[in-house]
């Protein structure tokens, strides 16, 4: 019930509904949606740290759809509503497309990253990510591991965490 009503407010926009204006407010939300997704996954997993694409997105861009209402600059309540229900509504396509194919998913989705192999740091992939060994043996303190050497494997996760293995 929830996302047809969601849907509906971007849909009347470009319908022409709320006027023209609001109507570009669809397809600029669009165009700056897409360039802020893809300028994230190029900065990669540790700027984001604990956030995905999707939520540095909307944490940047749901307050700025409803700043010139609140400070009574622009009294059209109407195409914040629309920006950020367009916002919304790209949110969830995308996250949708990623999950229903594969290939959509790994453009907008991070996925995990080996640094540390059976001891063995791959600089290639602290260089890609931008991991210091310094970071990584931090994290095997606090996984109770005791220097690289026995480090089975450690990885960097999609969420920007980096998690070790003891070896055997």
């Amino acid at each position: 019930m929830g996302l047809p009503l969601l849907v509906a407010l971007p849909v009347l926009a470009l319908a022409g509904v709320f006027g023209a204006e609001t109507a570009r407010v669809v397809g600029r939300v669009a165009l700056v949606y897409g360039f802020l997704l893809a300028a994230f996954r190029v900065l990669g997993k540790r700027e984001l740290s604990q956030m995905t694409p999707f939520d540095a997105v909307l944490l940047f861009l749901i307050p700025q759809f409803f700043r010139n209402y609140v400070m009574q600059d622009d009294a059209s309540l109407w195409t914040a509503l629309v920006a950020a229900a367009t916002l919304l509504v790209l949110v969830f396509l995308t996250s949708a497309l990623g999950f229903r194919f594969v290939s959509v998913g790994r453009l907008v989705r991070a996925r995990p990253s080996v640094l540390v192999e059976h001891g063995a740091l791959l600089a290639r992939v602290l260089d890609r990510e931008r991991i210091v060994p310094e970071e990584i043996e931090a994290a095997a303190r606090r996984a109770g591991v005791d220097g690289l050497a026995l480090v089975d494997r450690a990885t960097l996760e999609a969420d920007g965490t980096i998690s070790v293995i003891r070896q055997e």
